[in-house]
């Protein structure tokens, strides 16, 4: 049977529809793959001229230090040309001119070193005198001052009174009166001070206390008593300087009675009759002493006290 007007024209109609619906759907795809692509370029541009930015700086940050080190290197060598044609044609080398300015170094040292003052000095050396004391009966107070001596010179038994007087407190026992020393003890001080390998054991006094040398038990006892001692050294530092391998150090010493509370000379003479403890203000009329130590590796040993005239 056939078809009418009216079902042909219907099937037209839908055709066509499928038509604009193939080219609408066509239309949109290449929209979103145009979209998709300019965001995709836009992308990979921008992540492309970050990084070229990135490497274009590096490159300039290394050429400017590259150039930099160059430019030193090449100032460095004009430097070393430059002072080794000066010294060629001034008859030297650069050996001699660095020869040179060592010694010059070493003298700017020494200067320093000569100018370091008195107060260093008696900062880090005034304990060399604070090992030389003696403590000695009345009759003997002043014997170490009465002459110059070398340590070889000096009685034994004054040098173990100097050693007694660094030992420390608990190394010295008193029960009931009865005093004992270690002889290692006396004997280790003895040779921190006078390093003369001439230690022998002997009785000595410190004050009015006689010491008596036990061998059996190899050590020093003393019974203690009371002493009446009123004279005694006092003494002050005016100079510390070095000598070689020596430290010198000088001093003004007076002898002080508190009998009569006077300052007298080492040979009695008056200096002041009523001292006020202030040894400087007598200087000019004081006795005067230099004590001498050598240096030994790290140490120093008295060597010897001389009078200054």
């Amino acid at each position: 049977m056939p078809r009418s007007k009216k079902e042909d024209n219907a099937n037209n109609l839908m055709k066509e529809l499928e038509i604009d619906k193939k080219t609408i759907a066509n239309e949109i795809k290449n929209e979103v793959k145009d979209s998709l692509e300019d965001e995709i370029i836009d992308t990979i541009d921008n992540y492309t001229k970050d990084k070229l930015d990135s490497m274009e700086k590096k490159i300039y940050k290394y050429k400017n230090r590259t150039i930099r080190k160059r430019n030193i290197i090449i100032i460095i060598l004009l430097i070393i040309i430059g002072l080794e044609t000066k010294l060629l044609l001034d008859g030297f080398n650069l050996n001699d001119y660095l020869k040179i300015n060592t010694e010059i170094n070493n003298e700017k040292i020494d200067d320093q070193e000569e100018k370091k003052d008195l107060a260093w000095y008696i900062d880090k050396y005034s304990y060399l005198l604070d090992m030389i004391h003696t403590n000695l009966d009345n009759d003997n107070f002043s014997y170490l001052y009465e002459k110059s001596y070398k340590v070889s010179d000096i009685d034994n038994n004054v040098k173990l009174n100097i050693a007694y007087q660094l030992l420390d407190s608990k190394d010295i026992t008193n029960n009931n009166s009865v005093i004992m020393i270690s002889n290692d003890n006396l004997k280790n001080n003895y040779n921190k001070l006078f390093n003369d390998n001439n230690y022998k054991e002997e009785n000595f006094n410190n004050g009015c206390i006689n010491f008596i040398y036990n061998k059996s038990n190899d050590n020093y006892m003393a019974i203690d008593i009371e002493c009446n001692i009123t004279k005694s050294i006092k003494e002050e530092i005016s100079n510390i300087y070095e000598e070689d391998d020596k430290i010198i150090i000088e001093t003004i010493l007076g002898v002080y009675d508190s009998n009569d509370n006077t300052l007298k000379m080492i040979d009695g003479s008056i200096i002041e009759e009523n001292y006020n403890g202030k040894l400087d203000n007598y200087k000019n009329s004081l006795n005067k002493y230099q004590y001498i130590f050598i240096k030994d590796n790290d140490n120093y040993y008295f060597d010897a006290i001389e009078k200054i005239k």
